[in-house]
Parts: structure tokens; sequence; C-alpha cells
């Protein structure tokens, strides 16, 4: 039988965990690159099919948070949503899966000005020595997709940097 004080530390490491995941969507909204990156270890391992081709790529946190602003930057506005989150922690480190939404709007001239999908993200977090979260590997699973692509590319000529403009 777990005592009362594990099982306090639990729902606290729990709550933590959880809350990287609301962080890590507000950031994205909110263009944060910097709390963006400071979410992960150093090194991150990414799995997202859509933005990286296939199977799993490690990446600099850094790196990875400047690819997210190449990917969203442009965007008038984007809206990420998590749901459901099931947390399990094992010491120092967590799984963390929970449902998504993104919605990213762009007005353009290639057609409607969203594109929206929807499906989990599968995290891996490790507790580092300042005893905060980070993610150690994400992954994304794609169940559905709906309007047009294209806003992303539209969206990418507005934030690559001078000079490197798609």
């Amino acid at each position: 039988m777990t005592s009362a004080p594990q099982a306090l530390s639990t729902l606290a490491d729990e709550r933590a965990v959880e809350r990287v995941l609301a962080d890590f969507a507000a950031a994205l909204d909110e263009r944060d690159w910097d709390s963006f990156a400071a979410l992960f270890e150093p090194e991150v391992e990414v799995e997202n099919p859509y933005f990286f081709g296939p199977g799993p790529q490690r990446h600099a946190a850094r790196a990875y948070a400047d690819a997210a602003r190449t990917v969203l930057g442009g965007l008038d506005a984007t809206q990420h949503l998590i749901a459901n989150p099931r947390v399990d922690v094992a010491g120092e480190e967590a799984r963390a899966r929970a449902s998504m939404t993104a919605r990213h709007f762009l007005a353009n001239d290639r057609g409607a000005p969203s594109f929206d999908m929807g499906g989990a993200y599968d995290m891996r977090l490790r507790r580092g020595a300042d005893h905060a979260w980070r993610i150690a590997r994400l992954a994304l699973k794609v169940r559905w997709r709906e309007g047009n692509w294209h806003v992303f590319e539209a969206a990418a000529r507005v934030s690559a940097p001078a000079g490197e403009r798609l």
C-alpha cells in the first residue's frame, strides 16, 4: 500500500508533468521560442513525420525551437489544445500521453486560411538536477487533418531568416 507522503509526491510529479504539456502548447501559441526550448532536454528525440520526415530524429533543443519558429512563426495564429493527459511517473522518468488538436491560421492567396489536425502526443520526460521535468522524446501521431496545407508554405516564406526566404 502506498503511504500518504508517497501518494502526494506522485500526484505532485504528475501535476508537474501536466504543467509541461500546458507550457508546451502555450509557448507555441504565444511564440515564446525561448520558453519552448527550455521545456526540452539539451538534446531531444522528435518523431513528427509531417515536418521532419519518417522516423525519430535527434535535435538540439534550440534547433528544434528554431524549426518550430520557422514552421509556425509566420502564421497569423495557432491554437494547440492538449487534453486527457495520462501521466505515469517512475522515479526520475515519466511518460505523458495526451490527445491534441492544433489549429493553424494564415490569410493567403492559395485557398482556405486554416489547416487543422488532431491526434496524440506521446512524450518521455526526465527530471533534471534542478527538479524540473523536461521533454526527452516527443512523438506526434496525427489521426486526422483537414484544411489548406499551403498555409505552412506561405508561413515559411514569412518566417524564414533574411537571405533564406523561400
